[in-house]
């Protein structure tokens, strides 16, 4: 069987499962603070978006900062997702600000089209599926018995 895909189609990455927002993860500590050292190390290397940046060297010498971080009950995603946009500086700080904007209103919006609010009735005590409308306990079909499953011993 011939792959009639184009080599675009081929190459790109797939999207599936992936999430659309960054969300920090809830950090259980009751006290937790990032010390203002480890904020300078992290600006030291900003990201600023211009076309010289490699993205990828600049992940690499963040993940190399951040995997030296240990906090007792404090994940190390969480600690990366609350660093990365400390990170970042000009055209890349404005995207991600947006970004976040965008995300934000995205949720809303989607939840104002979305969610239709529905009425709910009170749960009866009546059976309408064998024999018209009578209290469950009384179904026909059920024997009469709440439960139709016995145990036997």
């Amino acid at each position: 069987m011939a792959d009639n895909r184009t080599m675009e189609e081929i190459l790109q990455a797939p999207t599936e499962g992936y999430g659309d927002a960054i969300v920090v993860p809830d950090i259980l500590v009751n006290f937790f603070d990032i010390k203002t050292g480890l904020l300078s190390l992290i600006q030291a290397k900003q990201y600023h978006g211009f076309e010289s940046n490699n993205t990828h060297d600049h992940i690499r010498s963040f993940n190399r900062i951040t995997s030296t971080l240990k906090f007792r009950d404090v994940s190390n995603d969480a600690i990366k997702l609350m660093l990365f946009p400390y990170s970042l500086e000009g055209t890349a700080k404005i995207w991600i600000d947006k970004l976040t904007d965008t995300i934000s209103n995205l949720v809303k919006t989607f939840n104002k089209k979305m969610t239709t609010p529905a009425t709910v009735k009170a749960v009866e005590e009546t059976c309408v599926i064998y024999g018209g409308a009578h209290p469950y306990y009384d179904c026909i079909a059920t024997d009469s018995n709440i439960s139709s499953a016995y145990a036997t011993t």
